[in-house]
């Protein structure tokens, strides 16, 4: 999910400094985008966005193990 976030944010940005008079704009966002996934990523981008996405998906593997265990006795 973050994966997608962070790529549907960096592509309009990117497509966003496409536009005439809205080229610098676009550019300080990527580089922004960049900066932010950077942080997580020990000076990576690379690297942060996979952090992010291998947090995100442990964070919802548990919350399916908590709605699973919760809601056991509605199944019988």
């Amino acid at each position: 999910m973050p994966i997608t976030v962070v790529g549907l944010f960096f592509g309009s940005a990117f497509l966003i400094g496409l536009v005439p008079g809205l080229g610098s704009f676009g550019h300080e966002s990527t580089t922004e985008i960049l900066k932010f996934l950077a942080i997580f990523g020990n000076g990576k981008p690379f690297s942060g966005i996979l952090t992010l996405g291998l947090a995100s998906s442990f964070v919802g593997a548990l919350f399916d193990l908590f709605n699973n265990y919760r809601f056991q006795s509605l199944r019988e």
